[in-house]
């Protein structure tokens, strides 16, 4: 065989090798393919809210009160800038993106409570009909030791507050936060708040939320009218 021939042969082999993997490498590859996220720097980025599919129930200097429906939609890449407390009432899935562009189905069910720290960056869709549903708490001051509460005095650390001697042990107790879900007429018999405090009660599907200063001495009737109520303090 000439010099010519042997370097034609090579040269379809090598072809022929390239056009295999090629093909190969389309028949493997995921049915669809997941777009990378981009990466502007942090305060460049929008927060999450407000968006399609959301109402704001509340706020006051120390928090923000969302209604959160994830709408069948693909959100725009956002950082959420608060420590926030998520309580779900329905049950649904979302798609998450992460900045790296790796993309997970998400469920939650309904009662479920999250705490999620400050400063997370990733693309939201909703995959749900209906839309999966929850309540965002976000706490706007950040996690500092000043005293942030509107009270002077906070109960002995060798005391159970006065929410838990009534409600039981917290869902969620952090440096944050103390969450309780309980019925709606759990805050029945009288009672002090010795934190700052936010409750949403439940009636027909329908969130309702107050705000409860520190020292606030009462005996239910914020959530009198409620099926399940979430107890949000603040700390």
């Amino acid at each position: 065989m000439s010099d010519d021939a042997r370097l034609n042969a090579r040269e379809v082999v090598r072809v022929s090798w390239w056009m295999a993997a090629l093909l190969a490498g389309a028949i493997s590859a995921p049915a669809f393919p997941q777009s990378p996220v981009s990466h502007p720097s942090d305060e460049a980025l929008p927060p999450a809210f407000p968006r399609p599919g959301v109402t704001k129930l509340l706020e006051n200097r120390r928090v923000v009160l969302w209604d959160v429906a994830w709408l069948k939609q693909r959100y725009p890449l956002h950082r959420h800038r608060c420590d926030l407390v998520v309580a779900f009432y329905t049950d649904g899935e979302r798609a998450i993106t992460e900045r790296d562009g790796t993309r997970q189905l998400v469920s939650a069910k309904a009662w479920e409570v999250r705490f999620t720290p400050a400063g997370r960056v990733h693309v939201e869709e909703g995959m749900s009909d209906p839309p999966l549903r929850a309540v965002f708490m976000e706490l706007k001051e950040r996690a500092t030791p000043r005293e942030t509460n509107s009270s002077t005095a906070s109960p002995p650390a060798s005391l159970p507050s006065a929410l838990e001697s009534t409600l039981g042990p917290a869902l969620i107790d952090n440096p944050r936060t103390r969450v309780w879900l309980v019925p709606g007429d759990a805050l029945g018999r009288r009672h002090r708040h010795t934190r700052d405090a936010v409750l949403v009660s439940f009636t027909e599907g329908k969130p309702r939320t107050t705000f409860v200063r520190a020292g606030t001495d009462h005996g239910g009737q914020a959530a009198e009218r409620g099926d399940r109520l979430y107890v949000l303090e603040v700390k």
